[in-house]
């Protein structure tokens, strides 16, 4: 029972906490929003030119899929960084004078995860709810069972899995910041992957997408022969569908267990990162290389200042000429920028940003440069969030902003990533020239300028590095890399076929002027 106990107050205190976040109203808010994109039509699951009525059985597993999507990227993101919160705040060095065990401790924070993420799927179960009545295209009743079981055995077993993700990155040292952030957001992909390509099996589908995917599929073909086996979730483009009746997964014993067997795994995952973590032990860390002795020349004892009010009033400041009131020099500035933006960079980081240099300007086929431009604009994402949000970070805004035309400074912060990212990128064009192909200097300038200008922008209005390394993956992954959506708006790389030749420069150019202006107002709030 006293077990019980701690885990009951660890949870509650987490979830209090958390709910009171901006981040928390953050999701909350998109998650209503995409409860009322699903309720309009605009986001829903096509079969080729077929969907079911919205019947119980169908609106409970659509809205389940889909909270599952969208959870399973930003709800790791919602509910990381609860253990470095505990660690920088100083709550951690109180928890660890207690006589609460790792074990216990990991286990509260995973079950506060679970149940914050859970509180959403809740909400858009009644959101499902609602959408029957208002639909009400099914003559049937209410079906509680085919409503509610997709939530049970698909979402909630997901979020109990991406729960425990945070948990395990945060025992992990070198997964706890951005890099953790940019591996979760590749990791989840491959998931999606891996079940949308099972054959035969349910046991691994953590998503659920070919569980339900495959029994929609199954009433589609036995009302429309001609039907081809596609199956689209997301948003897709509008058009009159012919309707089926989908009465639902046969949520059989062995089927229930398939889904919550991963409850246990997620249980054991957390478990993996007790080895790793440290229960908030001062002494886990290296210890500093010890000050330098000062020379035998130098005395400890600092020269004697008279700071006597008599002193201070006799005080004369010689004013500056007027040529040397103001001295900017903006080319030294911005290249100390870019060495900031570089700092710390591994060799072995060097080494793989080569690679794809020289691979987009050496590869023998336009299919390959365009794959290593691809990984040329998202492999440098951790250099790019640090832009904006270094003077927050480190405090330093009420020295810097000091400066005469603040906003010179903020230039050559901006300067330095569009610069830094043209370099990155240049081999794309020159590489296109020795091939003799079109050299598209349009759109790789937009690209040059809305990269640094959306992490410049995000970094300033948000003061974190968070928003820029969970966005831009997002935004690369639904634009230049998944040539196959209905996205293809969002290709800012100009190098799909099927990217609209006038609206996509036309949008990215007028993102990057939306940006700059909200980061001047916001700056000059600040100072």
């Amino acid at each position: 029972m006293k077990n019980l106990h701690l885990l009951y107050h660890i949870l509650k205190a987490d979830f209090l906490e958390r709910t009171r976040r901006y981040s928390f109203l953050i999701v909350l808010g998109l998650t209503l929003y995409l409860g009322y994109a699903v309720n309009s039509g605009q986001v829903l699951i096509q079969l080729q030119h077929y969907r079911g009525i919205y019947n119980s059985a169908w609106v409970g597993s659509l809205m389940s899929l889909v909270i599952t999507f969208f959870l399973g990227i930003f709800g790791f993101y919602l509910v990381k960084n609860s253990i470095q919160r505990d660690e920088t705040s100083g709550v951690g060095q109180i928890i660890a004078t207690t006589s609460i065990s790792r074990g216990q401790y990991l286990l509260g924070k995973w079950l506060s995860n679970f149940v914050l993420l859970s509180t959403l799927v809740f909400i858009l179960a009644l959101a499902a709810l609602g959408m029957q009545l208002l639909h009400a295209e099914s003559a049937a009743l209410f079906d509680i069972w085919a409503l509610i079981a997709p939530f049970l055995f698909v979402a909630l077993p997901m979020m109990a899995l991406v729960a425990a993700f945070a948990i395990f990155f945060e025992c992990i040292s070198w997964l706890k910041g951005g890099f953790g952030n940019m591996m979760y957001f590749f990791v989840f992909i491959f998931i999606i992957v891996f079940a949308i390509e099972l054959q035969n099996t349910t046991w691994m589908d953590v998503t659920g997408i070919r569980l339900i995917g495959d029994s929609m599929k199954a009433a589609a073909l036995a009302v429309f022969p001609d039907y081809n086996g596609s199956f689209v979730l997301g948003m897709t483009e509008r058009e009159a569908l012919k309707t089926f009746v989908w009465n639902g997964v046969n949520w059989t014993l062995p089927t229930i267990l398939s889904r919550l067997i991963w409850l246990p795994v997620s249980l054991l995952l957390v478990l993996l990162g007790l080895p790793f973590f440290n229960r908030f032990d001062p002494h886990h860390k290296r210890e500093k290389a010890a000050s330098p002795t000062p020379p035998e020349n130098e005395t400890s004892n600092p020269l004697p200042v008279d700071v006597s009010p008599h002193s201070l009033q006799n005080a004369r400041l010689s004013p500056l000429p007027q040529s040397n009131r103001f001295h900017f020099n903006g080319l030294r500035l911005t290249w100390l920028n870019i060495l900031l933006l570089v700092k710390g960079l591994k060799w072995y980081w060097w080494l793989v940003m080569l690679a794809f240099w020289i691979g987009a300007l050496v590869s023998p086929g336009e299919g390959y440069r365009k794959y290593f431009y691809m990984m040329l604009v998202v492999w440098p994402v951790l250099v790019w969030s640090k832009m904006g949000q270094r003077d927050a970070l480190f405090q330093t805004e009420q020295l810097v902003f000091q400066a005469a035309y603040f906003w010179r400074v903020l230039l050559s912060e901006w300067l330095a990533g569009l610069l830094f990212t043209a370099a990155a990128t240049s081999s794309v064009w020159v590489g296109r020239f020795i091939s003799g192909e079109s050299l598209q200097l349009t759109a790789w300038l937009l690209a040059v300028f809305f990269i640094p200008t959306l992490a410049f922008g995000l970094g300033c209005l948000s003061r974190s590095n968070k928003p820029f390394e969970v966005i831009y993956p997002i935004l690369w992954y639904l634009g230049p890399f998944n040539a196959q959506n209905q996205l293809s708006i969002l290709d800012y790389l100009g190098i799909h076929a099927a990217s609209p030749a006038y609206i996509a420069p036309l949008l990215f150019a007028g993102c990057i002027l939306v940006f700059w202006v909200l980061t001047l107002l916001f700056r000059s709030k600040v100072v």
